[in-house]
């Protein structure tokens, strides 16, 4: 309104015919509001928390779970949208993040054994907070967690997602957490302490599967060397999910290197071993299930994978 005052108060003074000074009061307002709709509030509106794909997800559990039987089990933040869609029920959420539910899951995705991950979430699933409270010692909770594997349960649906591969930095904090002790568990070789994450790499592949050059730093492949020295546990390429080549070594080494392919865009990670090695990497990024009571049962990689870990073992 400003403006067009002004150009018509100028317009004016220069002696233009009233039909002009119209003209140019009507051409300044529409300059003026085309700027106003540039400059709009609509541009500023948050995004969704969660992608269409993850919350497609969680929504087929609505139709392809046992409502009177099943488990939805992944990290918190998700807990709300799921019980939203499918209705059914998850170990935590926005309101209880802070129950020990969050630690136990958080150290099940971390675990290198899916076996021990299995167990953890069986026994959340059956003893809840109760049966946790009841043990004096960690290591007779992760003996009751080894006999909750063959015991049965209801069926558990572990949803991972890209997202939370974001999140790991926070999921590993929390998981890497000594409980008896109160204090953070330091990884060997790690420099962030408890925390582990995915870290870009900038590489060239000239040499590859033998060698790589990431910006300055050189991995032997074959012999599970960086720069040199006997560093890397391992190494894999995954292909739209699933496990295409990959080597590991004797050595012990403190870092694996992952190359996630999702048609012909690619990326390179260097980690921490934990996290290589993790169940929640081995299922969402290799594909790679090692134990009979797991089975894919949704897939929609690169956004989202649904596992069904069985609640009744095989006879």
């Amino acid at each position: 309104t400003t403006t067009a005052r002004f150009i018509a108060a100028n317009i004016s003074d220069a002696g233009y015919t009233p039909f002009r000074d119209k003209a140019a009061t009507i051409l300044a307002a529409c300059v003026a509001m085309m700027v106003a709709w540039v400059n709009s509030p609509t541009d500023y509106l948050p995004r969704p928390s969660f992608t269409k794909p993850v919350l497609e997800g969680l929504a087929s559990l609505k139709t392809t779970a046992d409502p009177e039987n099943s488990v939805v089990t992944t990290w918190w933040d998700y807990g709300y949208a799921s019980l939203f869609f499918n209705g059914l029920p998850t170990f935590h959420d926005g309101g209880a993040q802070t129950t020990p539910s969050t630690h136990f899951v958080a150290t099940a995705f971390l675990d290198a054994d899916q076996d021990r991950s299995i167990g953890n979430l069986k026994f959340l699933s059956t003893k809840g907070h109760e049966g946790i409270a009841a043990e004096i010692s960690l290591a007779g909770l992760q003996e009751k967690f080894g006999e909750a594997v063959h015991a049965p349960s209801p069926d558990l649906y572990l949803v991972v997602t890209s997202q939370m591969a974001g999140w790991m930095g926070s999921i590993s904090q929390i998981g890497n957490w000594d409980i008896e002790k109160g204090k953070p568990v330091a990884l060997r070789g790690n420099p962030n302490g408890p925390i582990v994450n995915y870290e870009p790499l900038n590489c060239s592949f000239g040499s590859y599967p033998q060698t790589l050059s990431c910006a300055g730093t050189a991995f032997d492949l074959e012999r599970g060397l960086i720069n040199g020295a006997p560093l890397l546990v391992g190494w894999a390429h995954s292909l739209n999910g699933t496990t295409v080549r990959g080597k590991s070594f004797d050595h012990d080494g403190d870092f694996g290197l992952q190359i996630t392919q999702t048609g012909n865009r690619i990326n390179v990670f260097l980690m921490h071993r934990q996290l290589f090695e993790s169940s929640f990497n081995e299922l969402f990024y290799l594909g790679q299930i090692d134990h009979p009571l797991i089975s894919l049962h949704y897939d929609n990689y690169p956004h989202i994978r649904i596992y069904k870990i069985d609640g009744e073992p095989a006879g």
